[in-house]
């Protein structure tokens, strides 16, 4: 049985197992030709770099300051319920779908979707949503270069320094330079005197350590709101230089350099963090700040907002859906709670050294991105991590799963996993994929519309325009996915069915990169597998097997049909 019209590529091979199954023809282009015609893309010299770049990327900053600030404001211990369980049902799964899939296919967000050519703007809005973070997210390495440079004097110990204010409150005394007192021989003194800290202090509205006015004062000078953008802070447009230069050196050569860097930047924050947890825990009354820190208060578990923020904080850390892990929250905890604690320490210049060194080697295993560094840049930048990534990771998960599990197929995409680690994925990954995860999903998604709050910067509340352009951001990557999907509807030719149906089948040149893979893909490629093929597709039985005959399926998936063995 054969086709002049059909490309003479592929060969049908046998009918086994109940499917088809083909390689290519040794008269006409072989596998080698064949693959010649893709971009050779470069590989990983060794697995650990593989598995270091995985860890420094899932394990970013939003774990560091995200994490701990919403442990503690959700219950404690008991958040780790919540917490724990959503990474089982949504953030494993999603995980390995992606791992999965970028291994089997060795292609970009864009060119991945061969799978299923109408998904192709998921691709799209997955790039925009990395521009958008592109934009400012280099910030973050920004500030960490700055706070390096500045922890050799730790200026956020004292507040003897011009930017500080009356109300400034030193961690480790208050020093009164002046004070009248009229003593029994009716005169006045004047002397310095030194008083311990009345923690009660801290907790004025009216007062604010010297670590956060170094923050607001010093490194932000921050503006009055988005309206009012001021001047560029010239120190951070130079570490923010710095920072793009760093980004060049560990990507100049793609994953040859940026393989070998992340034996630096994936391992020192452990190192770095583990110091610190050694430290900690050797210095008085350590015992009592863990056990309130993880006291649970289980009667939180009853808010749905805990529950809620559990799920988000699984999309924002773990870096599913897109190239970058953001987080929604402001960067307070890292640049003004952790030096606060950091300046207590002894030789606090070394710890403040070690620990912005490890903001740096996680924002650059993160993303890099370009800010906005004026004095109204916070501004911004919350602006744009807010609207640009609250929405679009959920859409972009959700649809993925939609896509793998129900039109390319989850025991097609469980052979495709079989080809590569020799075995079968367990039942638990397709329950999640195909229901559960999804489930979840959906229910998220319903939440943040039904309980969404205006955005505001501490006290400061964004105007209604800013707020329209961060709905914008979130849509410029949302609005590809059916955009896309109708252009790729538009470019089939036959009846809305016969569209829909190609569009949704992967192309004929879908499969692994490498040529002896390939051939491996070929001769056990499964041809009926999804749901969806199963119902649009006509089958004549073969010897007890099945014989696809559908004849756009011929001219799709089968070039030239010459084994007739089994007709």
């Amino acid at each position: 049985m054969t086709d002049s019209n059909h490309d003479p590529e592929l060969n049908m091979l046998d009918c086994k197992n109940g499917a088809l199954y083909f390689l290519p023809q040794s008269k006409s282009l072989s596998v080698k030709d064949y693959t010649k015609k893709e971009n050779k893309r470069a590989t990983w010299s060794r697995q650990l770099e593989f598995f270091l770049s995985c860890v420094g990327y899932a394990v970013g900053l939003g774990n560091i300051w995200r994490f701990p600030y919403l442990c503690y404001k959700s219950g404690g211990g008991a958040f780790l319920v919540p917490y724990f369980t959503f990474l089982v049902i949504c953030g494993m799964p999603l995980f390995l779908l992606e791992m999965s899939l970028g291994q089997f296919g060795s292609l970009g967000s864009i060119a991945i979707w061969k799978i299923s050519p109408i998904f192709k703007g998921l691709g799209y809005g997955m790039a925009i949503v990395s521009l958008i973070t592109c934009i400012y997210y280099n910030v973050i390495i920004a500030w960490a270069l700055y706070y390096i440079y500045q922890s050799y004097y730790v200026p956020w110990s004292s507040c003897e320094n011009s930017w500080n204010t009356l109300n400034c409150v030193s961690q480790h005394a208050e020093t009164m330079v002046s004070s009248n007192v009229s003593s029994v021989n009716n005169r006045t003194e004047i002397f310095n005197r030194t008083y311990a800290i009345n923690p009660d202090l801290l907790s004025n509205s009216s007062k604010m350590t010297s670590s956060e006015e170094f923050w607001l004062f010093n490194v932000l000078q921050q503006s009055s709101g988005i309206e009012n953008l001021g001047p560029f802070q010239w120190p951070l447009v130079f570490c923010l230089f710095i920072a793009w230069v760093l980004v060049f050196v560990c990507v100049m050569r793609g994953i040859k350099s940026s393989g070998k860097v992340v034996y630096v930047t994936a391992t020192l924050p452990y190192v770095v963090l583990l110091c610190f947890l050694v430290r900690g825990l050797t210095l008085p009354g350590a015992s009592n700040g863990i056990l309130f820190f993880l006291s649970p208060k289980w009667e939180k578990l009853l808010s749905f907002k805990v529950w809620g923020d559990a799920a988000t904080q699984i999309f924002f850390s773990n870096g599913t859906a897109w190239g970058a892990l953001l987080t929604m929250s402001s960067p307070g905890l890292a640049f003004v709670v952790y030096p606060e604690a950091i300046s207590r320490l002894p030789v606090s210049p070394a710890w403040a050294f070690l620990f912005f060194f490890m903001l740096l080697a996680v924002g650059l295993d993160t993303q890099f991105g370009e800010p906005c560094v004026t004095q109204g840049g916070i501004y911004v930048v919350q602006l744009m991590d807010w609207y640009s990534a609250a929405f679009s990771l959920m859409f972009f998960s959700l649809f993925e799963t939609i896509a793998i599990a129900w039109v390319y197929g989850v025991d097609r995409f469980f052979h495709d996993i079989s080809l590569m680690t020799q075995r079968m994925p367990c039942l638990w990954w397709k329950l999640c994929w195909c229901y559960i995860t999804p489930a979840t999903i959906t229910s998220l998604l319903v939440f943040i519309f039904v309980n969404h709050t205006s955005i505001t910067y501490n006290d400061y509340v964004y105007p209604a325009w800013s707020i329209g352009i961060g709905w914008s951001l979130a849509m410029c990557s949302i609005a590809p996915i059916p955009i896309v999907a109708l252009w790729m509807l538009l470019k089939e030719k036959g009846n809305f069915k016969q569209r829909l149906v190609n569009c949704l089948r992967p192309t004929p040149d879908w499969g692994p990169a490498l040529e002896e893979n390939r051939i491996l893909y070929r001769k056990s490629k499964t041809i009926v597998s999804s749901r969806f093929e199963q119902n649009h597709l006509e089958r004549k039985p073969c010897a007890n097997r099945f014989l696809i005959t559908d004849s756009d399926v011929m001219q799709r998936e089968l070039p030239l049909l010459q084994n007739e063995s089994c007709m």
